[in-house]
């Protein structure tokens, strides 16, 4: 009687061993295939300091047979309560792995497509446009389609006022 028990048991946890080896086996091929990637599924997001608003961002990837360009592009409106002067802009991009861009960051460009340029007043409630080329290494950067996230820092100044201060953004989006 009592072989019997003990064959029992054995044969349940094989059984269910078994299955629960399968079920590991079944959520370690998804995750290798990306399905349980939970950045697939997270939506572009624009973050920035209190002072600005972002109102729209892309990331453009314009592949050349030399150098791989990645222009982030950022929509701001000033919602400090007084005009403020834009200075300067520079971004870092954190991508990681095959596609890492390293070294110093990159100077952004403003104005472009609309707003005003670097230096001139920004109204209360007034838009400005940035664009950040990031030039990649010979790793390059990662495909059209996949997530990528940059770092800006702002530099600006209250009209009238007489230091400078930094406001961060970041963008987090697919890359077009």
């Amino acid at each position: 009687m009592a072989r019997r028990r003990g064959q029992a048991a054995l044969e349940f946890l094989s059984t269910y061993g078994f299955a629960f080896l399968l079920i590991l086996l079944m959520i370690a091929a998804l995750s290798y295939f990306g399905v349980l990637n939970p950045k697939n599924f997270l939506p572009g997001r624009c973050l920035i300091s209190g002072e600005f608003r972002c109102v729209d961002r892309t990331l453009d990837l314009d592949t050349v047979p030399a150098v791989d360009t990645l222009t982030a592009r950022l929509v701001i409106v000033n919602q400090l309560g007084n005009a403020v002067q834009i200075s300067a802009a520079e971004a870092t991009s954190t991508i990681s792995g095959a596609g890492a861009v390293a070294g110093a960051p990159d100077a952004c460009v403003a104005g472009v497509p609309t707003g005003p340029a670097f230096g001139t007043q920004i109204a209360n409630d007034g838009t400005a446009s940035i664009d950040c080329p990031l030039t990649a290494l010979a790793a390059g950067f990662p495909a059209e389609g996949q997530k990528a996230k940059v770092a800006i820092k702002i530099t600006y100044r209250e009209v009238g006022g007489t230091y400078d201060r930094v406001a961060s953004a970041e963008i987090a989006d697919t890359i077009v």
